[in-house]
């Protein structure tokens, strides 16, 4: 991306030195400067969000949370100092182990701030439930428009996942589940809400960063726990690490009777075939065709030990 001038000379009043070059970085600017610092220049979409999201950073920081990078905003764009680093891997058993008590620390560390809410509302952890499951219910009663293989795939398993997620909104206790959310909101309890893997990045020293808060806000932190979850459980192929996981959380944020209950009740809830679905079927910005369509098939052939290994949790 080339920026004129007359950008360049604004961004360097803001900048600890003079660019020396601009290159692209997945979907950032890659800026290097005079003094050897390297930094990153994003596109807000958002003013409202990334300016409510700098008084969260802040306070975070004067509690002792600083594995993120630290934004300064300028018109409409945020720069960050470069990390050097790679993305986690959900697959990896040492990524896991520092990224779970890195997101238990921001989540004690991101309650009872002082931030405002913002002026306008998102929905909430239980509303975007059932969106993704209305959502995927559109796809699924349209499905006749698609080629194959997908089809025929979804023809067999839509059906069937979309009934384990109505079972599990059948079954969760709504009073309990909106009286938690609403406890969370009142507590100003920060949640990240997008915790993909592309989100954590390990240092140079392992450390794990969190990255884009685009979608953060105040929210139900256990769904923040369910989301990283249920996508690292997939990605292992299986629930077996699901103590191990919990008692990592646990030693820096303890989770009550009622929280442990809710999660294990959720993990029921097919939110990792749903989003892939939906990226694949409408071909969706960041979905690799390939590699969605492979994982689509594993989840499909993995349901019913998944289901059985969810019975065994439920005594746990």
């Amino acid at each position: 991306m080339r920026l004129s001038t007359v950008e360049i000379n604004q961004w360097e009043t803001v900048l600890p030195a003079k660019i020396r070059s601009v290159k692209q970085h997945h979907r950032l600017l890659f800026l290097e400067l005079s003094n050897q610092q390297k930094w990153l220049a994003k596109p807000i979409r958002n003013l409202e969000q990334m300016s409510w999201w700098e008084s969260i950073d802040q306070e975070l920081r004067q509690r002792g949370f600083q594995q993120m990078p630290k934004p300064m905003i300028h018109t409409n764009w945020a720069f960050m100092p470069y990390v050097k680093s790679r993305r986690a891997n959900y697959q990896s058993t040492e990524d896991i182990q520092r990224i779970i008590p890195q997101l238990a620390r921001f989540h004690l560390a991101g309650r009872c701030l002082e931030t405002p809410k913002k002026s306008r509302e998102s929905s909430v952890f239980y509303e975007r439930l059932y969106i993704r499951l209305y959502r995927f219910h559109y796809l699924i009663k349209r499905i006749n428009q698609f080629s194959e293989p997908y089809r025929v795939f979804f023809q067999t398993y839509g059906p069937l996942f979309y009934e384990d997620a109505y079972r599990v909104l059948q079954s969760v206790q709504h009073d309990l589940l909106r009286l938690l959310t609403a406890n969370d909101i009142a507590a100003k309890a920060v949640c990240h809400r997008d915790l993909a893997n592309h989100n954590w990045l390990i240092d140079l020293k392992q450390q794990a960063w969190l990255i884009d808060f685009d979608t953060a806000d105040y929210d139900l932190q256990l769904g923040d726990v369910w989301q990283i979850a249920s996508r690292i459980l997939h990605e292992q192929n299986g629930l077996q690490q699901f103590e191990r996981i919990i008692q990592m959380y646990q030693q820096v944020r303890p989770l009550t009777k009622q929280e442990m209950e809710l999660l294990i009740l959720l993990l029921g809830f097919p939110n990792d075939f749903f989003r892939e679905s939906e990226g694949l079927l409408l071909n969706k910005k960041g979905y690799n065709i390939e590699a969605t369509w492979s994982y689509l098939k594993r989840l499909a052939d993995d349901r019913k030990q998944w289901k059985e290994q969810l019975k065994q949790l439920s005594d746990w």
